[in-house]
């Protein structure tokens, strides 16, 4: 029967590139590592890896191995912090999120969980970096951009939370700033300020429309930083698409305003992890709908 021990040490063997490594990381001998790794072969009947000049890598069977080991462990990892939390004993919640959530709607959420006695770790940082995070199991949910990819990615453990519109940002001395409601067609002599993340959905979907329309999109500048994309902007270095969840008001050098030929908008949602404790994760959930239903639609 396979033992938890032998999928531990495949998976950090992977992760690390060689049996020394895993040693180090799992805070185990060389040896033990290497008598869990033959134990797994000899209970599967066959090489789990591969080893040369250059490292050890794992075998199409190892592969194979791997994508059970994970979710094997997952759910291991689940059992323990379900019983915890049946048991009343503390458990972390380990959330992350991308930069303009973190900002927006994770601040009352997170104080809702904190009244609520519920222990929460929280990290932002970009989607791809959150996605690695969910993988190595380090965070148990994270709340990213939307796109087609993810969905078929992730599948139901992606759950959407809202979609959000977004406004082109333009400086107060623009031409087009006194007007309500602009075309994308007006702002065909601008540079763009894009994201610095690729493939980026906005800025895809932002060439799109304007290849549609005959327009090219030109950027020297690139930024994920929204609060520097608006000193970008107040510059006079360009315009660019920001969404509401990064509108926070203070500023009298930037307006905000509506492309109504061109619609943009962006989905955000929660990547759960596998490993995730059910009860934390359902709190988080309605801390997280009831920060969204108090997010109102933002302008400047």
């Amino acid at each position: 029967m396979l033992d938890i021990r032998q999928l531990q040490a495949l998976v950090a063997i992977h992760d690390t590139g060689s049996i020394a490594a895993a040693a180090r990381e799992l805070g185990w001998s060389q040896p033990t590592v290497s008598h869990h790794l033959q134990n797994l072969e000899r209970e599967l009947g066959t090489a789990m890896t591969h080893r040369d000049s250059a490292g050890t890598t794992l075998t199409p069977a190892g592969e194979v191995a791997l994508r059970g080991a994970h979710d094997i462990l997952a759910l291991a990892e689940r059992t323990v912090r379900d019983v915890d939390e049946l048991l009343a004993r503390p458990a972390l919640i380990r959330l992350g999120a991308i930069p303009t959530i973190g900002a927006s709607i994770m601040p009352p959420a997170l104080a809702e969980l904190a009244a609520a006695g519920i222990a929460v770790s929280m990290k932002e940082d970009e989607s791809a970096d959150l996605e690695s995070d969910i993988r190595a199991r380090t965070l148990d949910a994270a709340i990213v951009m939307g796109s087609p990819l993810i969905h078929a990615t992730y599948g139901p453990s992606y759950r959407p939370l809202f979609v959000e519109h977004l406004f082109v940002a333009l400086p107060t001395h623009h031409p087009a700033a006194t007007r309500a409601t602009i075309q994308l067609s007006d702002l065909h002599a601008d540079a763009w300020i894009l994201s610095n993340a690729g493939p980026d959905p906005v800025d895809e979907a932002l060439d799109a429309v304007a290849r549609a329309r005959g327009i090219t999109i030109r950027s020297s500048i690139r930024s994920d930083d929204y609060s520097v994309v608006m000193a970008y902007v107040a510059a006079g270095l360009g315009v660019a698409l920001v969404p509401e969840s990064a509108l926070h008001g203070g500023r009298t050098d930037v307006v905000t305003r509506e492309l109504s030929d061109a619609g943009f908008t962006r989905e955000i949602g929660m990547i759960v992890g596998s490993h995730a404790p059910a009860a934390s994760l359902d709190a988080v959930m309605r801390a997280l709908s009831h920060s969204i239903r108090a997010m109102a639609p933002r302008r400047i």
